[in-house]
């Protein structure tokens, strides 16, 4: 069961991230050039392919324009609400 709820956790994560990524406009090639990663990684953290860490979160939600806090804040509380 861990594993199958992870993996959720990862899929809300990654809708949460590509949805904020087009509403800014910004091209997953020009994400990945900004913050010195892969467009692979960007894939796989949209795909709920990958966990982030809070460094990296960070970096995404700014390079976008986007308050991280309350990303974050909401993507637990979806977070949460899922897992009940």
């Amino acid at each position: 069961m861990p594993r199958l709820k992870k993996a959720r956790e990862r899929e809300i994560l990654g809708l949460y991230s590509r949805n904020a990524r087009q509403r800014a406009m910004v091209r997953r090639d020009e994400l990945a050039r900004k913050i010195g990663h892969a467009v692979s990684f960007i894939d796989e953290v949209e795909l709920g392919m990958r966990s982030l860490d809070v460094i990296d979160s960070i970096r995404i939600l700014g390079e976008i324009d986007v308050n991280p806090g309350g990303v974050l804040g909401a993507l637990a509380e979806d977070i949460r609400r899922d897992s009940n």
